[in-house]
């Protein structure tokens, strides 16, 4: 009984840390969806360098889903925006723990 209460209390406190791509919120189609978070995934395994790697996802959503308006992407850690956005257009995919990728596009 006393093993099971100091195994509880030590996991307690242990942070998890996702080894793949997991999307907070998104209001994208689901197929848009899949494909930019195997982007997101890709670059982010890719570089090390937040802003090169917010440069290529960029260049790539750009490229793949151009439209009007430009596309946007923030690659870091520690950061909170508050912006509009195009409909159907918005994610935010969190990898490995810390790095977040915001992504949207605002055609103003």
């Amino acid at each position: 009984m006393g093993e099971d209460q100091g195994k509880r209390e030590e996991d307690a406190g242990r942070r998890i840390v996702y080894s793949y791509g997991f999307i907070k919120q998104s209001d994208m189609p689901a197929a848009m969806k899949k494909e930019v978070q195997e982007m997101c995934i890709t670059n982010l395994e890719k570089h090390t360098d937040n802003a090169e790697c917010a440069r290529m996802i960029k260049t790539l959503m750009d490229q793949k889903f151009g439209g009007a308006g430009f596309w946007n992407v923030v690659v870091g850690e520690g950061f909170q925006i508050d912006c509009t956005y195009d409909l159907e257009s918005m994610m935010i995919l969190y990898f490995a723990g810390t790095t977040a990728v915001f992504i949207w596009k605002c055609s103003v």
